[in-house]
C-alpha cells in the first residue's frame, strides 16, 4: 500500500516538475506552436505546427509524461514548447515525421511503466 502511494506520489512529481525554470527562462522568446494531441490504440499522436523550421533545426526530448519540441532556426522561426501527454510512453517514438514545418509523431503507451527504469529524458532525431 505504501509502495503504491509512493509510486504514484513520485510520478505526479516527476510530471509537474518537467518544465524547468531554468529552461523556460533561455527560450522566453521562442514562439509556441500550434500543436494537438489525442490518444487512441494504445499510442498517443502528437502533431505540431512550426513554419519555416527545417528539420535539421528541430529537436525532440521523450519523458514518460511530456515531449520537448525546440526549433533553433533563424530570425521568427524559433519555436520552443513542453507538451504533456495524456499517459506515459516508451523512449522511442514509432513513427515520426517532418514535411512542409509540420512534426508528425506516434508514440506507444507504456502499460508497464516505472519510473526506476526511464531516463530522465530521450532525445530522438528528427528525419
Amino acid at each position: 500500500m505504501f509502495d503504491d502511494f509512493f509510486d504514484d506520489f513520485v510520478e505526479r512529481m516527476f510530471r509537474e516538475s518537467f518544465a524547468e525554470p531554468e529552461i523556460n527562462k533561455r527560450y522566453s522568446g521562442y514562439a509556441g506552436p500550434v500543436y494537438d494531441v489525442w490518444e487512441g490504440d494504445n499510442k498517443v499522436y502528437v502533431i505540431a505546427e512550426l513554419p519555416g523550421a527545417s528539420e535539421k533545426d528541430v529537436s525532440v526530448e521523450i519523458v514518460p509524461y511530456a515531449v520537448r519540441i525546440i526549433s533553433e532556426a533563424k530570425g521568427n522561426h524559433r519555436y520552443y514548447k513542453n507538451i504533456r501527454l495524456p499517459a506515459p510512453v516508451k523512449k522511442e517514438p514509432i513513427a515520426k515525421t517532418f514535411k512542409n514545418g509540420v512534426l508528425e509523431l506516434i508514440l506507444e503507451k507504456d502499460l508497464t511503466y516505472s519510473m526506476r527504469e526511464y531516463p530522465r529524458r530521450k532525445r530522438i532525431e528528427v528525419k
